[in-house]
């Protein structure tokens, strides 16, 4: 797979992992509070997984190291599919930081 069947192909999982991200907000305003809240308490988490695993793996194979820094740099390069990368990192790190504290009580 070349450098440009990898970038479309992240571009469909960014497409994916948005449409993702808009279901709770969709359900809120189709049905009542409680199914949205209990949809975004499972969709977002684990489709934030799911999306930082695929991005991961798909962007390390890229053969041009110029592009494969900029997969990786501090907002993806400006690109839709970078930036969604690093918000599901952000919803990964406040699920951990959630997760510690209601562990330990912090």
């Amino acid at each position: 797979m070349n450098d440009n069947q990898r970038t479309k192909k992240l571009r469909k999982k960014a497409v994916t992992y948005f449409l993702m991200l808009l279901l709770p907000l969709v359900v809120t305003a189709l049905t009542d509070k409680s199914n949205g809240r209990g949809l975004l308490l499972i969709a977002w988490p684990l489709g934030s997984v799911w999306y930082f695993i695929t991005y991961r793996y798909i962007a390390k194979g890229y053969e041009c190291q110029m592009t494969k820094h900029l997969a990786f740099s501090r907002g993806g390069g400006g690109t839709f599919h970078g930036i969604l990368f690093y918000l599901s990192t952000f919803i990964i790190l406040m699920l951990v930081v959630v997760l510690i504290r209601g562990t330990f009580g912090l």
